[in-house]
């Protein structure tokens, strides 16, 4: 796909697992502009890279969108671990404002991520009973198939290269 011609960035949060089985994820900001992504928690820049030095991929068993580069092999998801912190007030309003402004841009039209606000959550599936009650409830197990494809498409389209 070819990348569209604008200026305005898609901004999405989401959560950034830098390995497999963990309890703990970094809710970060995935900024995707024509030839560039960047990863920012509350508090630090995580990754800043030309979009050629990287890869990405959608998982097919955990549905999480897979970003190869300098530093590996990164996961990012739709919805954190159980005991994730939360996105902080700044982040969600960044995200919300910078989507309003790409819903408004006709570049970038054809993104479906251009069109969706998403700030994820920390799952409530911690193990118990309860928790994976309130998971289901919530349709936490719906979201991760339905956000990965929509960032992957927009990856793509800023420069990243298939895995």
């Amino acid at each position: 796909m070819n990348a569209p011609q604008s200026g305005t960035p898609l901004k999405i949060g989401m959560f950034l697992f830098e390995k497999v089985m963990t309890q703990r994820s970094t809710p970060v900001i995935l900024t995707i502009s024509p030839g560039r992504i960047v990863l920012a928690s509350a508090d630090r820049v995580v990754a800043d890279v030309p979009a050629d030095q990287v890869r990405t991929k959608v998982s097919r068993v955990l549905k999480v969108n897979e970003l190869h580069g300098p530093w590996g092999k990164w996961m990012l998801g739709a919805v954190g671990a159980a005991k994730s912190e939360d996105f902080t007030d700044a982040q969600a309003t960044e995200v919300i404002e910078a989507q309003k402004a790409a819903q408004q841009d006709p570049a970038l039209a054809q993104l479906e991520l251009a069109r969706t606000v998403w700030v994820g959550q920390p799952t409530t599936a911690d193990g118990s009973w309860t928790g994976s009650l309130s998971s289901m409830a919530k349709g936490e197990t719906k979201m991760q198939p339905r956000i990965a494809p929509m960032v992957d498409e927009a990856l793509l389209a800023a420069g990243v290269q298939r895995a």
